[in-house]
């Protein structure tokens, strides 16, 4: 299975699209924060569905706003559906601007230009625009991949942490990764220990006593500002 982005795919197609369509009508692109990052499935149909709804709407408008709108509507361990809403809208439309029609005039042509389509078209129209919307199943490929987590194995951590039962806490899980732990109690240990040590990684705790954390960091940067 070959995995996309779909955010990547659709601001290449919505680029071509701008570039075919030219300057009179602009396109717009708002996406669910919630999608997942990468994932496979028939991209195709839903390229040829927003490729074709966005040139039939063009064609109806005139300095107008093609905005396309897609959300997480449904995800299930690794399976999502995304629903696509594509809407033109205008003040002014090409016949309209001579004829005085209005968008709900094209419903029959939006209707035919839906059923023409791979997929299931919902498609309205009001006096002010046009609305087709449809969905689209796929595979998140970042919740698989989610699975194999990456090896920490002998990484040096510094663990800087006065609270005994909070180290204890923490060493639990850095040797169940199987990392190297070395420990210190209060923020002048950290320093002094960073001086001769470098470290993969410093746990750094704020409240401590002899030097609390803040200062701890701010004297390690001085030596070393590249360790996380």
């Amino acid at each position: 299975m070959v995995s996309f982005s779909i955010r990547e795919v659709c601001n290449a197609l919505i680029s071509s699209l701008q570039r075919e369509i030219g300057s009179n009508n602009v396109i717009k692109l708002s996406l669910d924060v919630q999608i997942p990052e990468r994932v496979t499935g028939k991209w195709d149909m839903g390229a040829d569905c927003l490729s074709k709804i966005c040139k039939f709407l063009s064609s109806k408008l005139v300095n107008g706003i093609i905005g396309i709108e897609i959300i997480r509507e449904r995800h299930h361990e690794n399976e999502i559906t995304l629903s696509f809403e594509i809407q033109g809208s205008d003040s002014r439309f090409r016949e309209g601007a001579q004829f005085g029609i209005t968008p709900k005039n094209y419903i029959g042509d939006a209707v035919e230009l839906a059923l023409s389509l791979p997929l299931t078209i919902e498609t309205f129209s009001d006096e002010n625009k046009t609305t087709f919307i449809f969905k689209l199943n796929l595979l998140a490929m970042d919740q698989i991949a989610k699975q194999v987590e990456p090896s920490f194995a002998g990484k040096s951590v510094l663990l800087v942490e006065d609270n005994e039962i909070n180290a204890i806490v923490f060493s639990d899980f850095l040797e169940s990764w199987s990392c190297k732990i070395t420990r210190a109690t209060n923020g002048a240990e950290a320093v002094s220990l960073a001086q001769d040590e470098n470290f993969d990684l410093i746990l750094m705790d704020i409240h401590m006593p002899v030097m609390n954390g803040i200062r701890a960091t701010k004297a390690i940067r001085e030596m070393n500002d590249t360790v996380p």
